[in-house]
Order: structure tokens, then C-alpha cells, then sequence
């Protein structure tokens, strides 16, 4: 059966709109959607927006925050228009209580914001964040980007020198947490394999993809690691055994 309607059509952006992400505890009401083009993350409400599709005449469908990725420094009246600021969201990712939001941007900030728009921590790195993750309990963040190396911080703090900084070269374009404490994160054709108790030098690193890495995912109990790379048509898995 093909049903071509939607239950609504949310266009706010005014940009690329490079992520969807649902709440991972409120999965059916809360939404958090940003990219490109546009320096706002987008916070919706979707038990408001069903009540509300059968109204007559239509109500067009807001977010329930919208988060303001740009510094200002005098007055709201020197805030660029929406649609002219050149600036992009590089990652969004809910807490696993779902209680927290955090996004990256290209100002080399990550912040982290309540279910209530209010920012609660910010990592300034000194230069571009690509991707920022929240470990298992949401007490630690790992961030990274072009040339940043890994950058281990604490969420619940206004920083600019991280807890770790795991040397890792070249432009992190993923990151994903195995516990608490171990991690990988990909840049270039590599991927590194980390502990944050043994922050020197990779527990591993894992070589083969022929292009530069797209997505690194491990599976639900942390035991396999899969990769993929734009170009190379290939898909691989990896464990903390091999090399």
C-alpha cells in the first residue's frame, strides 16, 4: 500500500538540513533537526504538532526551541538574517537519558543545551569540530574535527582544555563511544581504537578502506565495529582483537 501524505511538512530551515534526530527516551515527541546554511538547531514538539494537524484553518507547524548557534556581542538587532548566515551544524546528538542535546558547529564550539534551550556546557576547540559523542552515562564528551586531535571534555562545564587530548592526526569525521571509557573514531582511512585510562597512544588502529571514512558503528553489545568510506564500495568489521 502507498500512502503519499505526510502528517506534516516542517520547513523552518532555511539551509541544508543534514540531521533528523529523535529523542532517544521520547521518541515520538521530541525531534532535533539542523545542517548547512543555517546557524539554528530546530527542537520540535511532535505531540503538539499532531494535536494540532486537524485544526481548521491549518496551523503552521514551529519548533518548540530553536538554539541559536552564533555569538553576539551588542544587540539582537546586529543578529544576521536566518537565511544569510553561511554556517553549519556538524553533528547533533541527544544524551542517552535523553535529556540533553549536544551539537557541533563549524565556530569550533560544542555545546550542550537542556530539554528547556538553556546552555549548560561549551568546549571551544581551536579549530573546526566535525562530530561530538557522549560516552555510555553521558558523563564524559569525546569531540574532534580538522586537526583538533581527539579532545575528551566535560559536559557539565564552560571549557577550553579538555580532560584528554588523545593524539590522533588528520580530520575526525566520526566518533563512537564502546563504554565508558573506550572509544573509536575515524579520520582519513583509519580508525583508532582509544582508552581514556591509557591516553598516550591508541590501544589499536585499523587499517584498510581505500577511501576517506564516512561511518564507524558499533554493534548493541560493543563487541564488532563496522566502517564505511565513500568510494572503496566496501563495508567492513572489525573487533578489538584484530588489526
Amino acid at each position: 500500500m502507498t500512502n503519499n501524505h505526510s502528517i506534516t511538512v516542517i520547513d523552518e530551515h532555511c539551509g541544508h538540513v543534514f540531521f533528523s534526530k529523535w529523542n532517544p527516551v521520547n521518541g515520538r515527541r521530541f525531534c532535533a533537526t539542523g545542517g548547512a546554511g543555517d546557524y539554528f538547531v530546530d527542537v520540535w514538539d511532535f505531540d503538539t504538532i499532531r494535536n494540532q494537524a486537524g485544526l481548521v484553518p491549518a496551523v503552521t507547524a514551529r519548533p518548540l526551541m530553536q538554539l541559536r548557534h552564533i555569538s553576539v556581542t551588542k544587540s539582537d538587532a546586529e543578529i544576521p538574517p536566518r537565511d544569510s548566515e553561511d554556517h553549519f551544524i556538524s553533528s547533533i546528538q541527544w544524551s542517552h537519558s535523553g535529556e540533553k542535546l549536544l551539537t557541533s558547529a563549524y565556530d569550533n564550539i560544542a555545546r550542550v543545551w537542556n530539554l528547556e534551550g538553556k546552555l549548560m556546557g561549551l568546549f571551544r576547540s581551536q579549530s573546526r569540530l566535525m562530530y561530538s559523542a557522549w560516552n555510555k552515562n553521558d558523563t564524559l564528551i569525546a569531540s574532534g574535527g580538522e586537526n583538533t586531535n581527539l579532545l575528551i571534555w566535560n559536559p557539565a562545564t564552560v571549557v577550553k582544555e579538555p580532560v584528554h587530548k588523545l593524539p590522533q592526526p588528520g580530520e575526525i569525521v566520526d566518533v563512537v563511544w564502546q563504554s565508558d571509557t573506550c572509544l573509536a573514531a575515524a579520520s582519513q582511512q583509519e580508525i583508532y581504537y582509544w582508552s581514556i585510562d591509557r591516553p598516550e597512544e591508541p590501544l589499536m588502529i585499523w587499517e584498510g578502506h581505500q577511501n576517506m571514512l564516512e561511518s564507524i558503528k558499533w554493534d548493541q553489545k560493543g563487541l564488532l565495529l563496522a566502517s564505511s568510506a565513500a568510494n572503496d564500495s566496501q563495508l567492513m568489521i572489525w573487533t578489538p582483537k584484530s588489526k
